[in-house]
């Protein structure tokens, strides 16, 4: 049977808060999926962010920088609502919510 790689689901261990990291554009095309799904045993944003930088090994390079942040150009939505980082990284998440990180829009 064929697998979809369009939605991956990844669980990291069997107790915690499950949230699921949607990708758009250049960082879909590289992850391979365009949503990902994380369970995170306390339930932080920052918590929730290395643990996706860790399940994706070396593709995580499109979203994070050499020290393990998330790259400045992107944003971060939690369930539509627009984060602060760094100040953000202690957003407290529950069960369920869904994370946009979107890339630098631009036009002309």
């Amino acid at each position: 049977m064929p697998v979809n790689l369009e939605v991956l689901s990844y669980v990291t261990n069997s107790e915690g808060i499950k949230v699921k990291f949607r990708f758009y554009l250049t960082a879909r095309e590289i992850i391979g999926s365009r949503e990902l799904e994380v369970t995170v045993p306390s339930g932080t944003l920052g918590e929730a962010l290395e643990t996706l930088r860790a399940r994706l090994g070396p593709k995580a390079s499109v979203l994070f920088d050499g020290d393990g942040n998330l790259k400045s150009h992107y944003s971060v939505l939690i369930d539509g609502d627009l984060i602060r980082l760094p100040q953000g990284l202690n957003t407290k998440l529950k069960s369920g919510i869904v994370i946009d990180l979107l890339p630098p829009v631009g036009g002309g």
